[in-house]
């Protein structure tokens, strides 16, 4: 899982599982331009990164803001080989829920957050990509857990879109070289869906979840970094198209019925 010599830019790469991220891509020899906001979250990560990053900040719902990133890591490492898209939450407070009681408002803002956001950073990178015809890789990551599913109505809808159009987009640059994938992922980098669920379901809920991901509580950020490093490497060179779960278990733990909980 070798990234020497590549360069790399991390949308919301400044903080939780970006960042995480970050340092892992690091790690691993990579040159990295990250982007985030506001600008006490960019300059933290400016200072733990070091010198073999760069830190834009810059709103990621911007169109510009890409573009302006891909510019950034050429002039500063001569070179653009992949993308991770890793926006978590929302920049000010929205509210989700169950169809019937999502203001519209709330609607927007998570689909602008979540997929339009990424339909601007895909774009910049697979244009750059079309210029140097030299492929490349773009990594999205997507929130899959129970609560989101099930309680935020709003936030399944994206994760579906960010799914579908990344799949759709690999197969279509393909021809291209350029590989996109996502990692989907339940309890790591959403600490708030845990207490949303417990609090929707009071009563047996932490029972419950444990059913449903029968690893549930084990998996924090950097249980990520392994699975972004390698689809971001030429060791993934052949993998286009994939939705890498790190959930905790959900596809394998299913509620049992008669259970109580």
């Amino acid at each position: 899982m070798d990234l020497l010599g590549k360069s790399l830019v991390v949308v919301g790469g400044t903080s939780g599982v970006g960042l995480s991220a970050a340092k892992a891509c690091l790690a691993a020899g990579a040159n990295l331009v990250v982007v985030g906001y506001p600008r006490p979250g960019v300059e933290r990560a400016a200072h733990l990164l070091g010198p073999g990053a760069v830190a834009v900040c810059a709103e990621p719902g911007d169109p510009a803001t890409v573009p302006r990133a891909i510019a950034e890591v050429l002039s500063a490492f001569g070179r653009f080989d992949g993308l991770y898209h890793a926006i978590q939450g929302p920049a000010h407070a929205v509210t989700d829920g169950p169809l019937h009681d999502v203001e519209d408002e709330s609607w927007r803002a998570i689909l602008d957050l979540h997929l339009c956001a990424l339909r601007y950073s895909n774009r910049a990178a697979i244009r750059q990509f079309l210029l140097q015809r030299t492929g490349g890789a773009i990594l999205n990551w997507a929130s899959s857990s129970p609560a989101s599913a099930n309680l935020a109505h709003a936030q399944a809808a994206a994760y579906g879109a960010v799914v579908g159009l990344s799949r759709a987009m690999a197969s279509f640059y393909a021809p291209y070289h350029i590989r996109l994938n996502v990692i989907a992922s339940g309890g790591a980098g959403r600490p708030d869906e845990a207490a949303g669920f417990q609090a929707a379901h009071p009563r047996g809920g932490e029972g419950r979840r444990w059913f449903r991901e029968p690893l549930a509580g084990t998996s924090t950020d950097p249980d990520l970094d392994a699975a972004a490093v390698f689809l971001l490497g030429d060791g993934a060179r052949s993998i286009t198209g994939q939705v890498v779960s790190v959930e905790e278990g959900q596809p394998v733990g299913t509620p049992q019925a008669g259970s109580g909980l």
